[in-house]
């Protein structure tokens, strides 16, 4: 009979501990596939490693172990252990949905026998994917791959040993992982032989069929491991000889092109039968100008190659990177693919440990209907390549906000990280390597991701135990709190220093040369060197409104206002990691007094802890100080900036003492994108510049505006973003100023809509007058009693009117209840500058005007998204849409044509202009974004009368609401 599901302890009463050979038991099966005899396998090694005689047949077993044949009922994948006792043997029935699902089951058997500690337990228990798809992203280390570092390529030779696969999908089947996909750039001439390109192959005849061979036992191996596999690409790219032979740079896009990128797709299909699917996205070379033709290039090439291979029913991955959901939409619904379609799309950018919601820019990824494909999360781990992690509340929270039915489940992967020999010990540290390779050694970061995705409920009480075997069972509790502690550093730390792509932030080194800023509203502060000084540090985005960033904070501490109580403020985010780092260290220390004598893995673990705790106090001081330094600038205290050093100071003897731990413990090793060699030790001289830099601060320059608003007067701060400031800064002080603003309109400075917020405005110089302001909703305004115009929309906007030399009196009336804005610059143009509408122009699609805002009258001219940029891959410009103006000038001279522009993102910040037949010329590729603010061109001599300015498509989402053609004459910014 089948007994009740209660924990079942089969122990060895009267044998000695390491005597267990009298107790016996069978282990058979019922069906032969490959993943379930590797699981009937291991089933035997733990039992002989429990030290049981295992045999086949029942006669002399007391426990027998059955994995039956799978009955296809539930959900895919899924499992249940049953017990009945019979006749005084226990039998043991793993049953499964398919194949896998009768694997997991017998290897959650195997780990309930191995992690026993003294007695066989075995529990009843069932099991169910909570992700269908849970996958690996592995880059490949094929000769040509521009997404490796030159160290890694050159030390690959590990990849092509099959006692490595062996290991590493055995891990990934325990870990129920159930997807390796293969990255790189281009790895078709070194997988198969085209026979219509024969000029593409590279390699000998002999080298190419080892390789061949090799890929064949790759993917068959890793079926029999319950594994499917894809190879994902980027384009274009190609054979460096096929290039050769026909004159072909990288990226170009040729019909000949296409037919080679299709032939590719069908070769390797046909060659192996074993690969499951295929992968690659609209980006990178991709050719074409306009998002629809990279679709388009996708449909041609790789699902016509799959239909040509005859494998139309393989799981495709598309990834989102160079597509837009209208765009996509439409190239699936015409492509009508009738296999798994899914979308490759990033849960966090290309920084999976910082928060666990997902933050996209382009919802429409998600709210599309219909959508023809699921969505495939993309883990990109860009942060953590060295240190352990293990922290698996922070996993399950992130794979729950995986689900949801349109979800397909993730991908989890570095694209700098490749988990093959463990190479980066020094030569002293080496002899506590008790592993071969990078995933061993970070067994419990590669292992949670995959375990959490088929169950994120699995307790923390697993990954103790497993903790107990390495280190014993009075040690593993405290290990498993120092790693979690330890853990939190990281996240935190980048949610807070949010930079979104790999190139941009290294948060085990604080490096990053890269500024992109994705999906942000405006740039982080670079300074283009690879350290993140505290400059970088004061002026970063935080993730979302859940933390606060310091300017923020800074602005609501001099106007008396406060973040909500759930927010994480800068010294909320330091004290955090002072928290995590002290209790990281007080379970660290239990830890060692617990593990007895020697543990070579305890050695390498309590080393990477120590670096964590010094990261996270390093990190803590240097947010501090970033702090200080934001008061400094908009004060002027001395204390703060000598509150500032203090923390600096700090911050760099932790520094120092993070590079000396660290730096004897792994060696100096190039790592993509962060210079040809990294150690820490390298970045100690930056950290004492920190100091010097400090010491040289120039406080922002202040004015102190006075507003007349329904009968009060308000004196109203505004900082300015006039050199010497880096030019980088200007968004920031604007940002600074309208956080102010906002302080002063919750602290109850309002009014009723449509009544009148006036001031004074001095100037030192008439003419045509540009006020620029961080305001919510202008609807009209005046300038002496005259009518002025008023550009842009919130939260910048301004008014546009003449003025005159000395006092002049500015009055805004609001279509909202209102406080004062905050003035950001004034600035002069010659009284004669001519203010053209942008929609008065002679307008050519895909150039459309648009409201300015929801119901309003106000009308701007853009290029929408995906309809294609105005200049192709190899910068050559096409004729994609343009705007032409008639300007009548009044007399020979050098002009300016001032343009109020808005730049969604960093991918649509310009346009081209051109005089007459002049060439075309870029406007703006400034890194102002979503806000309304103003771009010049450069002084052009032109005579006078009738001319024909043409404003072209550069950038596809760019806007602009007005122009002014004005003398190349600019009064200087006046203090107000």
């Amino acid at each position: 009979m089948r007994i009740r599901s209660i924990l079942l302890t089969f122990q060895l009463l009267g044998a000695p501990a390491a005597a267990w050979a009298v107790d016996a038991a069978s282990v058979t099966v019922e069906c032969k596939a490959p993943p379930i005899l590797f699981a009937a396998e291991e089933i035997r090694t733990a039992l002989k490693q429990a030290h049981w005689t295992v045999g086949e047949g029942k006669s002399q077993a007391r426990v027998a172990i059955k994995l039956q044949e799978p009955d296809g009922r539930g959900d895919e994948e899924s499992f249940e252990i049953l017990t009945d006792n019979t006749g005084g043997v226990v039998n043991v029935h793993i049953r499964g949905k398919d194949v896998r699902g009768v694997m997991y089951g017998g290897l959650d058997v195997a780990e309930q026998i191995a992690m026993s500690q003294g007695s066989v337990k075995l529990a009843p228990r069932q099991g169910k994917p909570f992700l269908p798809v849970r996958g690996l992203k592995f880059n490949i280390p094929l000769a040509g791959n521009d997404y490796l570092s030159q160290e890694d390529l050159d030390k690959g030779d590990w990849f092509w040993d099959l006692d490595y696969w062996q290991s590493f999908m055995r891990f990934l089947a325990y870990h129920r992982y159930n997807l390796l996909s293969f990255w790189n750039s281009h790895p078709y001439d070194q997988m198969v032989r085209l026979e219509k390109y024969p000029e593409a192959n590279r390699l000998s005849k002999e080298q190419l069929d080892r390789n061949i061979a090799f890929f064949h036992k790759l993917f068959g191996m890793a079926r029999d491991y319950g594994l499917d596999t894809s190879v994902v690409t980027w384009n274009i790219h190609m054979s460096p000889t096929f290039q050769e032979a026909h004159k072909i740079k990288g990226g170009e896009d040729t019909p000949l092109v296409r037919d080679y990128q299709r032939e590719c797709v069908r070769a390797l299909l046909k060659e192996y039968p074993e690969l499951t699917g295929m992968g690659t996205c609209p980006g990178e070379r991709m050719g074409g100008v306009t998002t629809e033709s990279r679709e388009e290039w996708i449909r041609q090439t790789y699902l016509q190659g799959i239909a040509d291979a005859e494998r139309s029913n393989a799981p495709f991955i598309l990834r989102y990177w160079g597509g837009t959901p209208p765009t996509t939409a439409k190239m699936l619904e015409k492509a009508k693919y009738p296999g798994p379609m899914y979308l490759d799309i990033k849960f966090n950018g290309e920084q999976m440990y910082s928060s666990t919601k997902v933050h996209l820019k382009d919802t429409g990824w998600l709210t599309q209907n219909p959508k023809h494909y699921k969505l495939l999360w993309h883990l990109r781990n860009d942060c953590i390549y060295q240190l352990r992690w293990c922290d698996p509340a922070f996993a399950s929270a992130v794979i729950r906000n995986c689900g949801g039915p349109d979800s397909a489940g993730f991908v989890m992967g570095s694209e700098i990280e490749v988990p093959g020999i463990d190479r980066n010990h020094t030569a002293s540290a080496a002899g506590h390597k008790a592993w071969k390779y990078e995933f061993e050694k970070n067994w419990t970061r590669f292992g949670l991701w995959g375990r959490a995705g088929y169950n994120p409920d699995e307790p923390a009480d697993y990954w103790v135990a497993r903790l107990n075997e390495r280190f014993g069972p009075q040690a593993g509790p405290a290990v498993f709190n120092a790693l979690v502690a330890a853990s939190k550093v990281i996240p935190l730390t980048t949610s807070f220093h949010w930079n979104y792509m790999n190139g941009d932030w290294y948060p085990e080194g604080n490096v990053g040369v890269w500024n992109t800023s994705a999906e942000m509203p405006i740039h982080n502060f670079r300074d283009n060197k690879l350290w993140h000084d505290v400059l970088e540090w004061t002026f970063t985005q935080v993730i979302d409104d859940s933390l606060q960033c310091i300017p923020d904070y800074v602005a609501d501490q001099l106007t008396n206002a406060r973040a909500g109580d759930k927010v994480i403020t800068p010294p909320r985010y330091a004290q955090m990691l002072e928290e995590f780092a002290d209790a990281s260290a007080k379970s660290r220390t239990a830890a060692g007094r617990a593990i007895a004598g020697n543990n070579s893995e305890w050695e390498c673990t309590e080393l990477d802890l120590k670096v964590l705790e010094l990261l996270g106090r390093y990190y803590a001081a240097k947010s501090r100080a970033a702090t200080e330094v934001m008061f400094f600038l908009a004060t002027g205290e001395e204390p703060r900036r000598a509150a500032a050093i203090d923390h600096l100071h700090r911050a760099l003897v932790l520094w120092k003492q993070l590079a000396q731990v660290a730096d004897a413990h792994y060696a100096a090793h190039e790592i993509w994108l962060f210079g040809k060699q990294f150690d820490w030790s390298r970045y100690i001289p930056e950290a004492e510049r920190d100091i010097v830099m400090v010491r040289t601060l120039v406080p922002w320059p202040r004015s102190d505006q006075e507003w007349k608003v329904g009968g009060k007067t308000v004196l109203l701060s505004t900082w300015r973003s006039e050199p010497p400031l880096p030019s980088g800064l200007k968004p920031w002080v604007q940002k600074f100023n309208n956080q102010v603003m906002i302080n002063v309109s919750g602290a109850g400075v309002s009014q009723t809509s449509r009544e009148a917020a006036n001031t004074n405005l001095v100037f030192t110089d008439a003419g045509t007058g540009i006020i620029e302001l961080n305001s919510n909703a202008v609807e009209s305004a005046k300038i002496n009693g005259q009518p002025a115009r008023v550009v842009g929309a919130a939260p910048t906007q301004s008014m546009v009117g003449p003025v005159r030399m000395g006092t002049n009196r500015l009055e805004l009336i609001f279509a909202d209840k209102i406080a004062p804005p905050s003035i950001t610059s004034t600035t002069v143009i010659p009284q004669n500058a001519q203010f053209l509408e942008a929609e008065s122009g002679k307008v050519t699609a895909p150039f459309e005007t648009a409201p300015l805002m929801v119901n309003s009258c106000d009308t701007i001219v853009r290029i929408p998204k995906g309809k294609g940029r105005g200049e192709s891959n190899d910068r050559k410009i096409v004729d994609n849409g343009r705007i032409t103006y008639e300007v009548d000038l009044p007399a020979d001279g050098n002009y300016v044509v001032h343009m109020a522009a808005f730049w969604p993102d960093t991918s649509a910040n310009s346009f081209y202009y051109a005089w007459d037949s002049a060439a075309p010329r870029v406007l703006g590729n400034d890194e102002t974004f979503q806000k309304w603010h103003w771009v010049a061109t450069v002084p052009e001599n032109l005579k006078a009368g009738k001319h024909a300015l043409t404003i072209r498509n550069r950038d596809e989402g760019a806007a602009f609401d007005c122009l002014l053609v004005a003398p190349a004459k600019t009064a200087p910014t006046v203090d107000q």
